[in-house]
C-alpha cells in the first residue's frame, strides 16, 4: 500500500513539471499550429497483419515466439583465476580484523567493543611474529670436556662469525632507510644478503659441540642470531607484508642489544681460559666485546 507522499518530494515534482511545461511552451511560442489532414495520416498508417499462431514443431510455443528464443545457450563469463586465501601476516590480520569488527556490529551491545577488536588484532600480530627459542635439545652438549675442547669451541664460534662476514654490505637499518625513506625500493633486495649472513652464522653455530659449562652463553648467542635473522627477514618483506615488518622492527633494537650482551658474556666466560689462546686463534675476536671497553662513558 502506498504511503503519503512527502510534501518536499511532491513539491519538487510539481516544480519539475512546471519547468518542463514552460520550456516547451516557450520553444513553441509563435509557431503556427497546423493539423495534418486525416487523409495523410490514414495513407501513412501501415496495414495490420495478424500474427500466425501455428506451432509446427509442437513444442507448445508459437512459431513466431520460437524465432525470438536463442537456440544456443548463453555463454557464462568465467574468471581464469580463483580466489586464494592470503598467506601474509598482513592479509590474514586484515581478514580477521574485518570479520571480528563485523561480528561485533552484528552482536550489538553484546559484542566486543572497538578497542577490544583492535586489541585482538594486535594479539594476533604478536602471535604471528612470535620467536621460537632454541633449547638444550637443539644443540650438541659435551657433558665432559678438556681445555682443548674449550679452545676448539671458542675458535669455532668466532669462526662462524668471521667466515660468514661479507665485506661491503651495509647495515640493515641503513638499507631500510634508503629503501623506505629515500624511496629506492630496489635497495630492499640487499637485505637478502644480510639475512643470509645471520642464517649461515646460526647454522654453523648450531653445529658446534658446546662444553656444558658454556651452555647458557651458547644458547643466548644462537637465540640472538635467530632473533636478528627473523627481524631482517621481516624487513625484506616491507612492501609485501608490512604488518610483519612493523612488528619485527619494533623489537629489532632489543634484539641487537641482546646480541651485544651475548657476545660480552661469551668473552667474560672465556676470560678464565685466556692462556689457551694465541694471536692466531679466531677466538681473539671476542676481545672486541670486553664490557670494560664497550661501557658508555
Amino acid at each position: 500500500m502506498l504511503g503519503r507522499l512527502n510534501p518536499k518530494v511532491l513539491g519538487s515534482v510539481v516544480v519539475g513539471v512546471a519547468l518542463v511545461a514552460g520550456a516547451y511552451t516557450i520553444s513553441n511560442f509563435g509557431e503556427p499550429r497546423m493539423q495534418q489532414p486525416a487523409s495523410v495520416l490514414e495513407s501513412q498508417a501501415p496495414e495490420r497483419v495478424a500474427i500466425a499462431v501455428t506451432d509446427k514443431d509442437e513444442n507448445g510455443v508459437e512459431d513466431w515466439r520460437d524465432q525470438l528464443i536463442p537456440t544456443q545457450p548463453a555463454a557464462m563469463i568465467t574468471s581464469s583465476t580463483s580466489y586464494e586465501l592470503p598467506t601474509t601476516l598482513t592479509g590474514k590480520m586484515s581478514i580477521s580484523l574485518l570479520e571480528n569488527y563485523t561480528q561485533s556490529k552484528i552482536n550489538g551491545p553484546f559484542g566486543n567493543t572497538q578497542d577490544e577488536v583492535v586489541s585482538q588484532a594486535l594479539d594476533e600480530l604478536s602471535e604471528g611474529t612470535r620467536q621460537e627459542l632454541y633449547d638444550t635439545k637443539d644443540v650438541i652438549v659435551m657433558e665432559t670436556w678438556t681445555d682443548e675442547d674449550i679452545k676448539n669451541y671458542a675458535n669455532a664460534m668466532a669462526g662462524a662469525i668471521l667466515n660468514n662476514n661479507v665485506k661491503g654490505v651495509k647495515q640493515e637499518v641503513a638499507i631500510m632507510y634508503e629503501a623506505v625513506v629515500k624511496g629506492d625500493t630496489k635497495k630492499i633486495e640487499d637485505l637478502a644478503v644480510v639475512t643470509d649472513i645471520y642464517k649461515r652464522t646460526l647454522d654453523d653455530s648450531l653445529a658446534v659441540p658446546v662444553p656444558a659449562l658454556l651452555l647458557k652463553q651458547h644458547l643466548d648467542l644462537i637465540n640472538s642470531y635467530s632473533a636478528l635473522y627473523g627481524d631482517v627477514d621481516a624487513m625484506a618483506k616491507t612492501f609485501s607484508d608490512p604488518a610483519a615488518t612493523l612488528m619485527r622492527f619494533k623489537r629489532y633494537q632489543d634484539d641487537t642489544l641482546g646480541l651485544r650482551l651475548s657476545l660480552e658474556n661469551m668473552y667474560v666466560s672465556l676470560t678464565p681460559y685466556e692462556n689457551l689462546f694465541g694471536t692466531s686463534d679466531s677466538a681473539i675476536f671476542f676481545t672486541s666485546f670486553n664490557p670494560s671497553n664497550n661501557r658508555v662513558q
